[in-house]
């Protein structure tokens, strides 16, 4: 049988204790908030934008609930106006300078938009020509910004009367009963800008020849990366109180050689006869392509009627922005933003019509129709961001589950604590207990002070700890008295049994011889012989609690020892190895003797007459001392190798009684005692014993014992070694 080192036991006993498992606990605690994060991280985000769709779609039916039944607010004069979805005017705030730059759009220059060609085609040669289109609201004015890439673009000619020889900027507006009215705005010297009501042929301003007052300008002109000219900026402003909610922009690009409009780029063509051609206060045939400005009446509605970081558009049957409310997000996908309008649009009377809304990562729509006497009259659009409400839903969900996470990491430390102190207490008491009963099995105190008083379990356990160990000290104590208290009670009738043998070999010398008389005394003597081997047994164990261990050469003992003419009665031959240099212990050289005694009593017991016992002295690793005495004879099995330090046990074969055999011949009686002895020396040294078979060697088979060491059993004991200052005599 294997034995564990008491370092292997003690982290064996420390991994599978109770601290251990208490932290295992305490960290699948810990995992439940992070399977619950895991789990509602993809869930939460998906049911708040489910949620968002749901208020969304309920905002837009109520807010196409306030526009029904009012057609005044979608009511369009003239012809239809082509869609500029991409440049809606936006709102603008500050001060805005009229200096012909975009430094007061801050970044609402950007959000421009590129006007078509509506005709005329680039000859070779001849430099680009593009214009980007931003518009802008404030309370009073539309603002409009032009920027313009022309490298060769032609600025009026104060001689020239005309108004066409030049590049200019033509504005439509919705005139008098559906009519056009057109402008031409000038770019003069030094920045400055004129604009004019003009007619069909574009060549003379129209009435007294008066400039528009209503429009105002500024121009600069841009320079390229190498410092050359490469267009202008043209910054205009008009008064809104001026005309209704309409307005179209055209730029030529003007060839001075000809005479006439090389490029023309925009939002309604202006060729004379054309289809935006209608003089003043001519209705137009066909379609102007005009910009609309929100409507005001509708602003005023959905001003109280605004989402966060939301954009509300009201679109009517023709597909222009009528108004719009922009928090400066981003876009739902074109294909879905057609898909909302087109299901809106849709809708019949009467039906439980629902427009199904969409929901993105980024952004979710919902579309709701506006019902004009029983036809859709147009189509609420609200746009809304989803990153704060994901943001503020992961906010949530992260507070929660900190909240949670710092609950059980607290309930983790209370359990950890309390593991520890819990285990603390029960190691303190399994010490106590552990150090109540020495390794012989002797009693040291009859009651354990570690969580006496405690009332719970643990307490209980202590107090019953204590309880046992009353009961086992007074078993110990009966058990220590008993030898002593059988050689008295035996002694007394067993001298007097051997006086009357003696008396009996008096009175009559022929009995003497008697075997009978022989086999009786020898009886006698081997009765006295278990009764003081016992009480020996019982007297040492007293001594060695209460001996005092002083410092003393192991070596030096064991040589003088084998050196004592009393082993040659023994008939065996010993041999001494590891006894030349000195092997300091704390013992007592009475005790130790006794205990060579009773090792070399066993080695003589089990060995053959003429055959050699080995007394060995070696060092170990640890500063410890081994005392080993080996003999040839038979092996034992690892279960008697265990059990020959018990009291009472004996693997000697029993010996038949032999009639005559006469008392100086008998052997001594094996009780078991003296190995037990050995164990209760070793132990009071702070030591242990232990034995093992001795394999043959050299090629020696079992018990030939030719040119080797036999095989045999090797018994020894292993004590602390006394090192340094404690050496007599050492420093």
């Amino acid at each position: 049988m294997a034995r564990v080192g008491p370092g292997r036991s003690r982290r064996r006993r420390l991994a599978s204790g109770l601290a251990p498992k208490l932290a295992l606990f305490s960290a699948l605690l810990v995992s439940i908030p992070v399977g619950a994060w895991l789990y509602f991280s993809r869930e939460v985000p998906q049911f708040a934008l489910e949620a968002q769709g749901e208020a969304l779609d309920l905002a837009a039916r109520a807010v196409s609930t306030v526009l029904h039944d009012r057609p005044k607010l979608f009511r369009v004069e003239g012809v239809a106006p082509a869609r500029l979805d991409d440049c809606p005017p936006l709102e603008l705030t500050g001060r805005m300078r009229r200096d012909g730059s975009a430094r007061d759009w801050n970044d609402l220059a950007a959000r421009s938009c590129r006007l078509e060609t509506l005709r005329g085609d680039a000859a070779p040669g001849d430099a680009p020509f593009a214009v980007d289109l931003s518009l802008g609201r404030t309370r009073r004015h539309l603002w409009a910004l032009f920027r313009v890439e022309d490298a060769d673009f032609h600025i009026r000619h104060p001689r020239y009367s005309s108004l066409d020889r030049s590049d200019h900027v033509e504005i439509a507006l919705p005139g008098e009963g559906g009519a056009i009215d057109h402008y031409v705005v000038l770019l003069e010297a030094d920045g400055a800008t004129t604009a004019y009501a003009v007619g069909s042929q574009r060549r003379y301003p129209l009435g007294d020849g008066q400039p528009a007052e209503f429009i105002e300008g500024r121009w600069l002109a841009t320079q390229g990366p190498g410092g050359e000219t490469s267009g202008y900026v043209l910054e205009l402003s008009l008064r809104l109180e001026a005309f209704p909610g309409r307005i179209g922009f055209a730029v030529a690009d003007v060839d001075r050689s000809a005479g006439w409009v090389a490029r023309l780029v925009g939002t309604v063509d202006t060729e004379p006869g054309g289809p935006g051609d209608a003089p003043r206060g001519e209705t137009a045939a066909g379609t102007a392509g005009l910009v609309f400005l929100p409507a005001p009446e509708l602003e005023a509605i959905l001003d109280g009627l605004q989402l966060e970081r939301a954009r509300i558009q009201v679109i009517d049957v023709r597909g222009h922005v009528r108004t719009a409310f922009d928090a400066g997000i981003g876009r739902v996908p074109a294909l879905e933003r057609s898909r909302l309008v087109a299901e809106a649009r849709a809708a019949l009377p009467g039906s439980d019509w629902a427009v199904t809304p969409y929901v993105g990562e980024a952004m979710s729509a919902a579309a709701a129709p506006i019902w004009l006497g029983g036809e859709v009259g147009g189509v609420v659009l609200i746009e809304q961001s989803n990153l704060q409400t994901l943001a503020a839903r992961e906010a949530q969900l992260s507070e929660f589950f900190l909240a949670i996470l710092g609950a059980c990491l607290f309930a983790g430390a209370l359990l950890s604590l309390f593991a520890a102190r819990l285990g603390w207490r029960i190691r303190r008491l399994r010490n106590e207990a552990a150090g109540a009963i020495d390794a012989v099995g002797r009693v040291q105190t009859l009651e354990i002070a570690a969580a006496a008083r405690a009332r719970d379990e643990v307490g209980d356990l202590s107090r019953t700890l204590s309880e046992l160990l009353g009961r086992l000290g007074a078993y110990t104590r009966f058990r220590e008295e008993i030898p002593r208290v059988l050689r008295h009670e035996i002694n007394n009738p067993l001298n007097t049994l051997s006086l009357s043998l003696q008396n009996l070999g008096s009175e009559d010398p022929e009995l003497k011889n008697n075997p009978y008389v022989q086999s009786a005394e020898r009886g006698v003597r081997r009765i006295h012989e278990i009764i003081e081997t016992v009480t020996e047994a019982a007297n040492l164990e007293q001594t060695l609690g209460e001996e005092t261990l002083e410092p003393m050469d192991l070596a030096a003992l064991v040589r003088d020892y084998c050196a004592s003419p009393v082993l040659g009665a023994s008939r065996r031959r010993f041999r001494v190895t590891g006894a030349d240099t000195p092997a300091w212990v704390r013992g007592s050289e009475f005790h130790v003797e006794r205990l060579l005694d009773k090792l070399i009593d066993n080695a003589v017991e089990f060995s053959a007459p003429g055959s050699e016992i080995e007394v060995a002295l070696a060092r170990t690793s640890g500063h410890g001392i081994q005392l080993t005495v080996s003999n040839a004879g038979p092996t034992l099995s690892e279960d008697q190798l265990e059990q020959i330090f018990d009291a009472l046990f004996s693997n000697h074969p029993p010996e038949p009684a032999q009639k005559g055999t006469s008392a100086s011949h008998t052997r001594a009686p094996h009780l078991g005692i003296g190995l037990y002895l050995v164990r209760l020396i070793a132990t009071s040294m702070g030591g242990r014993s232990f034995a093992r078979n001795r394999k043959a060697r050299d090629g020696v088979d079992g018990a030939a014992g030719v040119d080797g060491v036999e095989a045999g059993v090797e018994v020894g004991v292993e004590v602390p070694g006394v090192t340094g200052s404690d050496v007599p005599g050492g420093e």
